[in-house]
């Protein structure tokens, strides 16, 4: 662990110096000479040191990065060193970069430096201790742009000063303010927004997690040694002086935890992602065998639905009703032992949800739990639940795709081919979210006629659905979003590629484990350079899951008013996809148009790879 030094300042000076052996004449060229010749610049842990991709550094701080003026690896080795260790600069310098000093201290082979000076860094460490780090996942939220594919952040904990044990978060993040959804992706994808680096109480960010958000939780504990955690530690504290811009796509949560952690770890570089995603950082961090211990925090409302699941639709009801009234659940003498232990689970987990959203007062609560806790302990004959592999992010397929395949529509054949940077669409595999829905940001295709002429199939900029089927407990709505470039049709049935902004919300109802129906009453704007127009598409739709990795999408919509028509028409759309692994899927997908005076057939067959 690093140490610390009491004495004076002219004593720490002293000791600073006198660590190096060396004179103030002949000791920074020596140290620069040695720091080229072994191209300590080139090593990926000075990269990941200063964020570095393709050459770039993440971090425009001028503050961060010494040579901004004429940046490179290079130069700012040779900055960092005359910064941190020139004749003519204050000892204090040190404070600033503790990491770099450290890093290059150890590549030199040089003796531990002396942080008695940095009284700030200090507290920092005795306050923040690491003798444990994990990366942090939290699931998804679709209700919230910043967050709809999950949230990534660093736990650290350890004994600090008082010899209590503290464990704190470690994220960055920006904030989504405003409906303004087009601005919102403008901001976060091209300019930027104000990045805020911070470090708070763990528990704190886990409440607000599992309770105020109900999003699941997953520890992955980080098999490193005390020097990289070390380092790790340090690095936290530079990247808090620091200002950071956020990009969605670019730079974001998930791609500094990759940096920071690769400060230790430098193999995570080596993992490229066409768009780092916190599952994809997840993933990346288990792939390197990193991970000695994972453990899940499930949040009430993602529990309930779980055992809700587990259970008869008459026995939830009972629960329900009985949780409601401050009691525990009646058992007839036809239910099993382990069907009594998972209705007490539910029980315990509503009450949970209830006094989370302050739907029942304390007392009502701890009664009820103290109630389940004596009749576990007479029933439960020692039952578990594994959450380990349920929902697991680790089973997700990746998160960006390429499609390929062939459209047939009344008599033309086109290719079709396409590119979703992230995250999926509908039809692909969702067993491993919470709810079947999908998420497209920049998805893009194009078609190919027999003439060789290559027009826009459809442009997404932002479109995401959820559908999830409503249960007893906590209810459940479904809806979706679109903005971006699609086909809509006149009263001919001829399409036109036009701007759309569309949304929709309904309900959706299980028919069983693996099939639920839905319905969505929406509607949207579409325009061109010379119209625009409002129209309405109520729909009615399907999904199950089946054996052999297959899932089947059925859905009925009323479209009126498209293109200014003043008509409507019909469209059932059927849709069957086949997983062949984590990296292939085939889908066939049927459309039949219909109005008054026509209809049209169209058939696609795509072939996708993700990656």
């Amino acid at each position: 662990m690093l140490q610390f030094q009491k004495g004076s300042i002219l004593a720490s000076f002293l000791v600073f110096w006198v660590s190096f052996g060396c004179t103030a004449n002949d000791y920074l060229p020596s140290l620069e000479n040695q720091a080229i010749a072994q191209e300590l610049y080139l090593n990926p842990e000075w990269n990941a040191l200063l964020h570095i991709e393709e050459g770039q550094s993440k971090i425009l701080d001028p503050r961060f990065i010494l040579s901004s003026e004429d940046f490179s690896s290079k130069n700012e080795l040779v900055e960092t060193i005359n910064f941190l260790f020139g004749i003519d600069n204050s000892p204090t310098n040190i404070c600033k970069f503790p990491a770099r000093a450290i890093w290059i201290n150890q590549q030199l082979k040089r003796p531990p430096i002396n942080f008695g000076l940095c009284n700030q860094f200090s507290k920092y460490l005795e306050s923040a201790p690491v003798n444990s780090i994990a990366v942090v996942y939290s699931s998804e939220n679709l209700t919230q742009p910043s967050s709809m594919m999950g949230h990534v952040f660093l736990k650290i904990s350890g004994e600090n000063q008082l010899g209590k044990q503290v464990a704190h978060g470690v994220s960055f993040f920006t904030e989504i303010n405003g409906i303004n959804v087009p601005k919102i992706i403008f901001d976060s994808m091209v300019i930027g927004k104000q990045g805020f680096f911070a470090l708070s109480p763990y528990q704190d960010k886990l409440s607000f997690y599992l309770q105020e958000e109900q999003r699941n939780v997953w520890e992955y504990e980080l098999d490193l040694d005390s020097d990289q955690k070390e380092l790790i530690q340090a690095h936290i504290w530079e990247l808090k002086q620091a200002k950071l811009d956020y990009f969605f796509q670019d730079y974001n949560c998930a791609t500094l935890l990759k940096f920071l952690i690769s400060v230790a770890e430098p193999s995570l570089l080596d993992s490229k992602d066409a768009w780092t995603t916190p599952v994809d950082l997840v993933k990346t961090v288990d792939r390197a065998n990193i991970v000695k211990n994972v453990s899940v925090i499930p949040s009430s409302k993602w529990k309930m639905r779980m055992l809700s699941e587990a259970l008869t639709p008459q026995i939830n009801d009972d629960i329900k009703h009985s949780v409601l009234n401050g009691d525990l659940p009646t058992f007839t003498d036809d239910q099993s032992t382990q069907q009594q232990f998972l209705a007490l689970e539910l029980a315990s987990n509503y009450s949970d949800f209830l006094f989370e959203n302050d739907a029942i007062p304390f007392q009502q609560w701890n009664a009820l739990n103290q109630k389940v806790t004596t009749s576990k302990s007479k029933s439960s004959k020692g039952y578990e639940i594994d959450l380990s592999n349920y929902k697991n992010p680790l089973k997700t397929p990746p998160d960006s795709q390429v499609y390929t395949g062939v459209v047939s529509e009344e008599g033309n054949t086109k290719l079709k081919f396409g590119f979703l940077p992230t995250s999926h669409r509908l039809e692909d595999d969702n067993r491993q979210f919470f709810s079947e829905n999908e998420l497209r940001l920049g998805d893009m295709s194009f078609v190919i006629s027999e003439e060789d002429k290559i027009d826009i199939d459809e442009f997404q900029l932002y479109a995401v659905s959820s559908l999830i089927p409503r249960e007893t407990f906590s209810g459940g709505v479904s809806g979706r979003f679109r903005l971006g470039i699609e086909g809509h049709y006149d009263q001919k049935l001829e399409r036109k590629n036009v701007g759309n902004v569309s949304g929709a919300l309904g309900l959706g109802y299980r028919l069983s484990v693996d099939a639920f129906i839905y319905t969505l009453i929406g509607g949207g704007y579409g325009f061109t350079q010379h119209e625009s127009y409002f129209y309405t598409n109520p729909e009615v739709g399907l999904v199950v899951n089946e054996v052999f990795d297959m899932k089947t999408i059925a859905s009925i919509q009323n479209v009126w008013n498209q293109l200014d028509s003043n008509t409507d028409y019909y469209s059932f759309k059927l849709t069957q996809s086949k997983y062949i692994n984590e990296h292939y899927s085939l889908v066939l997908e049927f459309n039949h148009r219909q109005n008054e005076s026509k209809s049209e057939n169209k058939l696609e067959v795509l072939f996708k790879h993700f990656f």
